[in-house]
């Protein structure tokens, strides 16, 4: 049992991507330990007995993982499970990667551990995830059924985790390595087999699974100038039939593909793109691509590039071609070989130069993108949004994640920087969806699910946002941005002000996704299905929602929008929100002054005043309300700040006579607060009709200062 630990603890400080493992929960029902892992212990500090997992991810899952394992469960019968993991490892020897098979325990089931010598991309993971979830539904009698295999460990890269060599089972006994020694299991993992043996693997896997994507016609695909190789959609721009407006040739020097013409000086986007770092949360290979087809616009050669690529200083945002991503050292990146570095580039360079031969003239080489690199990460972060498919934001939370991410789009965009400070209530009013649900959707699944990286995490005391950039999703991304840095101004500014309006709030964000389906056009009910992914009974209704409140019409098949704005549907309501979320902010700042006094020592304090009106036109708030036992009485400074911004007075001030109104306490403002507050409705109406008694203002004087307010 001693060398079971000294398994355990060797093989976690080795391989372990995280400082500690998740750990198994005491059943006191039965006495023993339960399938359920809710709680995390240290690597230093584990108890031999108790069964623990090791989890397959980093903490950033963006950083990707080197180590991968599966679990195949013996409930379908033993011999099943040990023949498929016979099976497997032979899969993953014969790819070049190592096999490390591992006996799970006394009921029969198997693990079996691989590694890559880097981190496993994501797109690739996610391929390598469908096709074993593919294999895994054929008949366990057929010569390359999975059916054991359970994939539910790889589908939440927050919590993805598997018991390791040397951990305890719940039932007894431990997990105990079948082939491999320790040393040699721990020397295979930490060297790992190439990437491209991994790569490999997951297309002939997908041909046994019947998983491999559809072929295109011949005629349907393009093709590189010089070698030949087809092109992604992401460089022909979606149309394989389209002319390049550049002519492409091969140098005489290298065979390598270049622009047609002489050299010319990089425009001022390019220089600035070439010349700048990367920010260690930023896709590196993004901002590489940009300087790649700028270099290419210039009609710089493969040699040109290459010589730049080796000169650190003048080439910084090529460091994607000379580092990737690894979580060992402090610098998170680990150097590549010459080899695959300048094999890396040759591909990247093709792709390129064929980029740029497509981009339209007098367009790609003008100075008028103030923030490429942000301009590269926003494309980015829409063509991921884009491959996630409808399906992902279709679901219940989609709305409010779409909603989000298109916010910060935005944000990064104007601001020109890859990083911004969000307060959620800014967020809200930006997305038109409540602070806890932006707080929620981008604390528990924008961040962790590597859509959003958090920079800096919110200070109350400080008064400091939290600090967000946007995700980078793989490392190894070939696409070139699609936009320009005015046309996702536009585009995202657009659809950031319709989600905005508070109809959506009413009437269901759900229907907002079908609005922006519709499109300027017009769409019939098939595409606008395939767009949003709803069914054709929730698209039909939404449709005919959105025709009753104006906002779309039919011709014939076609469902069209009217031009109307979202302001102006039938339903469309007041927009206060942002009164809401300034009383909220006057009481955070009340809260926050009031923990800096409590804090303060004696010498500092001051008397303070009771809590209590000090004026006609509104309120001196001092001392924070306290209930009779002592304790805080939040509830209440939430009314008193309400109270004292709708008795504010108007532009004309109070030192102007009594003629003076507050600023219309009354009609929206009011209907806002008693909605979004129900249960001060009653005390907010009393208490703003005793102010509008003690300025005097009866209500025929109020609705003749209404009155004459609107008229202007």
């Amino acid at each position: 049992m001693g060398d079971q630990d000294h398994t355990l603890r060797r093989f976690l400080t080795t391989l372990s991507p995280r400082p500690y493992v998740r750990a198994a929960a005491w059943d006191s029902a039965q006495r023993g330990w339960a399938n359920r892992y809710p709680a995390t212990a240290d690597l230093n500090g584990l108890r031999g007995d108790r069964p623990v997992a090791m989890h397959l991810f980093p903490e950033d899952a963006r950083e990707g993982t080197r180590i991968w394992a599966f679990d195949l469960d013996a409930g379908a019968g033993r011999e099943h499970a040990e023949h498929q993991a016979h099976r497997l490892s032979q899969f993953l020897s014969a790819a070049g990667l190592p096999a490390v098979p591992v006996r799970s325990g006394p009921t029969g089931g198997h693990h079996i551990w691989t590694a890559c010598e880097e981190p496993i991309p994501l797109p690739l993971f996610q391929r390598l995830i469908r096709t074993f979830g593919a294999l895994r539904e054929h008949s366990p009698d057929s010569p390359h059924s999975l059916s054991t295999l359970d994939t539910t460990p790889w589908l939440n890269l927050r919590t993805g985790a598997l018991r390791p060599p040397g951990a305890a089972h719940r039932l007894g006994g431990r997990a105990v390595l079948q082939e491999h020694s320790l040393d040699e299991a721990l020397d295979a993992l930490a060297a790992g087999g190439p990437l491209r043996a991994l790569t490999r693997l997951a297309g002939d896997l997908e041909g046994m699974a019947g998983d491999r994507p559809p072929v295109r016609p011949a005629q349907a695909v393009a093709r590189a100038v010089v070698s030949g190789r087809p092109l992604p959609p992401s460089i022909t721009g979606g149309d394989p039939a389209a002319v390049p407006h550049r002519r492409i040739v091969a140098d005489e020097s290298d065979a390598k593909p270049r622009l047609a013409g002489r050299r010319r000086a990089l425009t001022a986007a390019g220089r600035e793109a070439l010349s700048t770092g990367p920010h260690p949360t930023a896709d590196h290979s993004a901002h590489a691509w940009r300087a790649l087809v700028a270099l290419a616009l210039a009609r710089c050669t493969f040699s040109d590039v290459l010589t730049l690529l080796y000169d650190t200083k003048a080439s910084p945002a090529l460091e994607y071609f000379r580092s990737y991503r690894s979580a060992r050292g402090t610098s998170g990146r680990a150097v590549r070989s010459t080899a695959e570095t300048e094999a890396l580039l040759s591909q990247q360079w093709e792709l390129a130069v064929e980029r740029a031969a497509r981009l339209p003239v007098g367009g790609a080489d003008r100075d008028d993108d103030p923030a490429p690199e942000v301009t590269a990460a926003v494309n980015a972060l829409l063509g991921r949004m884009e491959n996630a498919g409808p399906a992902r934001w279709s679901q219940p939370t989609g709305p409010a994640d779409e909603a989000v991410l298109h916010c910060l789009a935005l944000l990064v965009l104007v601001s020109g920087s890859l990083t911004v400070d969000l307060d959620v209530r800014r967020g809200a009013l930006l997305t038109g969806f409540s602070a806890q649900t932006v707080n929620v959707a981008i604390r528990d699944r924008l961040i962790p699910d590597g859509w959003l990286h958090e920079v800096r995490p919110s200070d109350f005391m400080k008064r400091r946002a939290r600090t967000l950039a946007l995700g980078t999703g793989s490392d190894t991304s070939d696409n070139a941005p699609q936009h320009t840095h005015r046309t996702l101004l536009r585009r995202l500014g657009t659809r950031v002000r319709e989600a905005a309006s508070e109809l959506w709030s009413r009437l269901g964000h759900h229907l907002h996704r079908t609005f922006q389906a519709v499109g300027r056009s017009g769409s019939t009910v098939r595409e606008v299905r395939a767009r949003t992914g709803y069914s054709r009974r929730t698209t039909l209704r939404h449709l005919v929602t959105l025709r009753e409140q104006g906002l779309a019409l039919f011709v014939g098949d076609v469902c069209r929008r009217t031009g109307r704005s979202v302001d102006r549907a039938r339903d469309a309501p007041v927009p206060e929100r942002a009164l809401v979320y300034e009383v909220d902010r006057s009481v955070a700042a009340w809260w926050r002054g009031e923990l800096a006094w409590l804090r303060a020592p004696r010498t500092a304090k001051i008397r303070r005043r009771a809590t209590g009106r000090d004026g006609a036109g509104g309120f001196t708030v001092t001392r924070y309300p306290r209930t009779a036992l002592g304790r805080p009485d939040h509830a209440r400074a939430w009314l008193l700040s309400a109270l004292a911004l709708l008795t504010r007075p108007g532009p004309g001030g109070a030192d102007q006579g009594r003629t003076c109104c507050p600023d219309r306490p009354r009609a929206p403002r009011l209907r806002a607060l008693a909605e979004f507050s129900p249960i001060h409705a009653e005390q907010l109406s009393a208490q703003i009709l005793d102010t509008e008694r003690r300025l005097g203002l009866t209500r025929p004087a109020l609705e003749a200062h209404e009155n004459r307010a609107e008229g202007g």
